[in-house]
């Protein structure tokens, strides 16, 4: 009975995370779209201007990562799934799945999950130009360094000046 509150519970945040993720989809998609017409002909050094394109940019890495990351958490919820009493029927039809099967396939997925969405986190920063052009330092991997970035236009750690305040 706990492991299904527990799939439960993992079901309604997942939920949840989706619900925040549908609410901006138009916002982040304005955003994208504007950023996409602007980095057109220009080169990595010239993409980021300003704070608030900084932010932008930003936002929709952001977005993009916890919709990557909400996609592993369904795969992991539904492989966890399968782990519990819900898993029985497929256990019955599948004689080969045992509990053993699931298990190393939930560890695959997330396994896999987790370094996709790391992958995909490296190119998405090259991508929207969070990268410092001169050392290609990540300018946003917490939000600490983001903080700091906004507030002085810096690279942290070459100190290149990326955009004008």
């Amino acid at each position: 009975m706990l492991e299904l509150i527990v799939t439960g519970v993992f079901a309604v945040i997942i939920a949840a995370g989706a619900v925040q993720l549908f609410r901006a989809r138009a916002r982040i998609s304005a955003w994208r779209a504007e950023l996409h017409g602007a980095s057109h002909g220009e080169t990595h050094a010239e993409r980021t201007r300003t704070a608030t394109e900084f932010e932008r940019r930003t936002a929709v890495a952001q977005w993009e990562r916890q919709r990557d990351l909400l996609v592993a958490a369904v795969l992991l919820l539904l492989a966890g799934a399968a782990l519990t009493s819900l898993g029985d029927p497929l256990r019955a039809a599948l004689p080969w799945w045992t509990r053993l099967t699931g298990v190393a396939i939930f560890l695959a997925i997330g396994i896999i999950g987790i370094t996709a969405v790391i992958l995909r986190s490296t190119a998405r920063a090259r991508r929207l130009a969070l990268l410092c052009p001169r050392c290609h330092a990540p300018l946003t991997s917490g939000a600490d360094r983001t903080r700091e970035f906004l507030r002085t236009g810096r690279c942290r750690e070459c100190r290149l000046e990326v955009f004008h305040s």
